[in-house]
């Protein structure tokens, strides 16, 4: 069963940048994707799309069975409650500490508070930050702050985990453990896809990649 497919699918933006360009792809439940290609290429633009952040100029992305460019708006944040979102522009909150950052991604799951401190503490644990749980995400490396973003994008245990630079601010050792943990997730049905330039780590963990060029799939 495809998790995600996108048929056709343009993207132009407002200033005449044409960001994708006519891109068909689908990944099946439980697949490990990796997305590469130059800066520009589009990587960030198709995983914005995905996750309903943007919509396209034209073309049709379903996400589990769903149409994503006819729902309305107000159904999006339920579309998201199966998504895992490691994303560029993600900002951590400064007002709370780390745990309180990872477990606000199940403030829509109904989890109650024990549980979702636990699930929390497992997640951080995960990427190797449980000692860093009452610190102020100001007090984090920008390696650290992106590794928060990665347990909190985990802990509510979605189906489909999109990625998009997860290693880019972090060193070899944590890179391997982020890429290791989405693994593990992606071994128990989770479908992973992970946007990235590192072709080191793609070599290494990409049992499919696709690399775009300008906005079109190139490979």
């Amino acid at each position: 069963m495809s998790v995600f497919r996108l048929e056709n699918v343009h993207k132009r933006y407002g200033n005449g940048v044409q960001a994708l360009r006519g891109v068909s792809l689908s990944v099946e439940s439980g697949e490990m994707l990796f997305l590469t290609g130059p800066s520009g290429a589009g990587k960030t633009t198709l995983l914005r799309l995905i996750a309903a952040l943007e919509r396209p100029t034209s073309g049709r992305i379903e996400v589990q069975g769903q149409d994503i460019t006819r729902i309305p708006r107000r159904a999006v944040p339920y579309l998201r409650r199966n998504l895992g979102l490691v994303l560029q522009d993600q900002r951590l909150l400064f007002d709370r500490n780390v745990l309180e950052n990872v477990i606000i991604a199940l403030a829509v799951t109904g989890s109650r508070r024990g549980e979702a401190v636990e699930r929390a503490h497992a997640a951080l644990e995960k990427v190797g930050l449980r000692e860093r749980a009452t610190s102020n995400p100001m007090a984090l490396s920008a390696g650290e702050q992106q590794r928060v973003c990665v347990a909190r994008a985990l802990v509510a245990r979605p189906s489909l985990l999109l990625a998009d630079e997860p290693t880019a601010n972090v060193d070899e050792a944590n890179a391997v453990r982020i890429l290791e943990t989405f693994r593990a997730f992606n071994a128990v049905g989770v479908a992973v896809i992970v946007a990235s330039h590192d072709a080191s780590l793609v070599g290494r963990y990409g049992s499919r990649v696709v690399r775009l060029d300008a906005g079109v799939i190139v490979e």
